[in-house]
């Protein structure tokens, strides 16, 4: 019967970290930095060449 307890409460603790882990929205992409999110918004034609050269030229600090 004690078993029954500790495996009902190990199963609890496992579907709670699986649920807050699932639903956190942290991301474990490791290209969410700036250059990165302007290259996948240029890649699909979210921006144009114009904007995205500008851009870059921004984030790497050139003006």
């Amino acid at each position: 019967m004690m078993m029954g307890g500790w495996l009902a409460i190990i199963i609890s603790i496992t579907i709670i970290y699986l649920f807050i882990s699932i639903t956190s929205g942290v991301s474990n992409d490791k290209d969410d930095n700036p250059l990165s999110i302007l290259n996948k918004r240029y890649a699909s034609g979210e921006i144009d060449d114009e904007e995205y050269i500008r851009r870059k030229e921004l984030i790497k600090g050139k003006k």
